[in-house]
């Protein structure tokens, strides 16, 4: 099964003048990605969004993520993240 991501960079505004002083690589990528229910039903199956796509799969990725961060992390950059967040 194929599916289709869409995926918008956003660059310096700067860039465009090529003075060097602004960074080449993107500073955000922005994604829209096709819903688990959506992917289910195109297969045939009948699917409740509420079963299919419940679960907080973006905030359980960055809590591992910040989980990852402060076991890997100086610690006072973890201190300072614990202080102001």
């Amino acid at each position: 099964m194929k599916t289709i991501a869409v995926v918008e960079a956003r660059y310096d505004s700067l860039l465009s003048l090529d003075t060097g002083t602004a960074m080449l690589s993107a500073s955000e990528l922005k994604t829209k990605l096709v819903s688990r229910q959506n992917i289910l039903s195109h297969n045939g199956q009948k699917v409740d969004f509420e079963v299919s796509d419940a679960p907080d799969l973006c905030g359980q990725a960055n809590q591992k993520a910040i989980d990852w961060a402060l076991k890997n992390l100086p610690k006072d950059t973890v201190a300072r993240y614990q202080s102001y967040g």
